[in-house]
């Protein structure tokens, strides 16, 4: 290696001023980097390489290659290897786990996914370039997205198919919260698009003025609700007895949101639940009574109050209230608000009234849990297509839910099962031959007083604070 401490002094000595002395310093360290990580693996594939051919193959070719890693970019040389009747393939790049065709690390790609569930496209290229030594257009931004979200959402099929068929032991809880809802976003073509979302947890951690969902997860679908619930279907079966538990469910009622589908996918239970969701009851209120707005609050405790006497004096208020050339409209109104509430007048009971004897808190949060989706997806003149929104819809599901580590690292083929082993052993023969340094402990230093106007000055002032 032919850096050295004195490369260092010359970039500070020669930098006009501290950012462009940080930016030249970000790109030098990036470059020793690379080469200590060149040095490395390719030190590693000559061991392998030995491995490989006391299994009968041998050396085809020798490739070069660059991998883009976050701490800089790394071009190294591995041999491919091959044998009678095989096709060949190269031992480096399967042992360490890097993808075919694949120009980032799996760390860059699941940066970048994370960043992308925040900020627009173009915003993730501007902060990649920012505070990295390397750039990336916004094309390839979205081309990470695609296949990120895609190894989510693969990864998270494979789990519950997995989960289906074996036969863990279950967890017993007292009770479970279970959610769902839709979010509405423009598609392609003026056409739009919902994102199904379904959800399920043990209830809430108070911490502070804070609340916490107990062992919450999330599951959705660009596809339909039906997707969505049998999706949580697998995971209630696999993961929890409800042979004993009160399953508390709450939907807004629409269609793909009813008793019904809570009830097809909890199965038995100790006691279902189910309520419509009060967010919803009060918007419908608001919606239906825009023509006489002092009936509102009226009308919306009385519904919490459980008290469908009061409810159809109110409504019959409404009714004598109805003037105008908008009269029979207004009337209409109220005819389908009586409609909704008697048809949902079961799911609106408190559950204080049930005297289930547990405090149950949880329920309705499933709106705010939209926010992730709805903050990233919505507004700002966003459209999307169908492979994009699925992407950043699996990739926001995998960051709630802590699986985008798993379902990027387990999905490499061959690498966690076949090839340890053979990398191992490499690695060990490759340490076995650097030669160890003797230490020299720790070095002190001091930058010598200068002019405060000049850099060393400035450099020596921060550095003292």
């Amino acid at each position: 290696m032919k850096h050295s401490v004195s490369d260092v002094i010359e970039i500070l000595k020669s930098s006009n001023n501290q950012v462009e002395a940080e930016k030249q310093l970000m790109n030098y360290f990036a470059e020793v980097a690379g080469e200590v990580m060149q040095s490395a693996l390719e030190s590693i594939d000559d061991e392998l390489q030995k491995e490989y051919k006391a299994k009968g193959y041998c050396m085809e070719r020798k490739d070069s290659r660059t991998i883009q890693f976050l701490f800089g970019s790394v071009t190294f040389k591995r041999r491919r290897m091959a044998r009678e009747g095989e096709t060949g393939c190269y031992p480096l790049d399967i042992s360490c786990g890097f993808e075919k065709g694949s120009r980032y690390s799996l760390l860059v790609q699941r940066q970048v996914a994370e960043l992308s569930s925040k900020l627009v496209y173009r915003g993730v290229e501007k902060a990649v370039g920012l505070l990295t030594s390397f750039s990336m257009s916004h094309t390839a931004v979205g081309r990470i997205i695609n296949k990120v979200g895609e190894k989510q959402r693969e990864w998270t099929r494979k789990k519950l198919e997995e989960q289906s068929v074996s036969l863990p032991e279950n967890r017993k809880v007292p009770y479970l919260i279970i959610e769902g809802d839709g979010v509405v976003i423009k598609g392609t073509q003026k056409k739009k698009k919902e994102i199904h979302r379904v959800q399920v947890c043990e209830g809430v951690l108070k911490n502070g003025k804070r609340s916490q969902l107990v062992k919450p997860r999330y599951f959705s679908s660009m596809k339909s609700s039906k997707h969505a619930w049998e999706q949580l279907e697998k995971y209630l079966s696999s993961t929890y007895d409800l042979e004993h538990t009160i399953v508390v469910s709450n939907t807004d009622g629409g269609p793909g949101y009813s008793m019904d589908n809570c009830s097809m996918v909890i199965g038995r239970c100790k006691q279902h639940i189910h309520f419509i969701d009060r967010y919803h009851v009060n918007k419908k209120i608001k919606s239906r009574l825009a023509f006489c707005k002092s009936l509102e609050r009226p009308l919306k405790q009385a519904v919490w109050d459980y008290d469908w006497s009061l409810v159809e004096v109110i409504l019959q208020t409404a009714e004598s209230m109805a003037d105008g050339p908008q009269a029979s409209v207004q009337l209409e109104h109220v005819v389908k608000l009586r409609g909704y509430l008697q048809r949902n007048w079961t799911y609106l009971k408190k559950l204080e009234d049930y005297s289930v004897g547990l405090d149950i808190q949880g329920i309705g949060s499933c709106e705010s849990n939209h926010r992730p989706y709805s903050y990233r997806m919505k507004g700002n003149g966003k459209y999307w297509g169908d492979k994009g929104s699925a992407a950043m819809v699996s990739i926001i599901e995998g960051l709630k839910n802590g699986t985008l580590d798993q379902a990027l690292s387990e999905e490499i083929p061959e690498y966690m099962k076949a090839y340890p082993r053979d990398l191992n052993r490499a690695v060990r023969a490759s340490l076995r031959k650097i030669k160890p340094t003797a230490s020299i402990g720790a070095k002190k230093g001091s930058i010598v007083h200068a002019k405060k106007s000049s850099f060393e000055g400035a450099l020596h002032k921060a550095f003292s604070a």
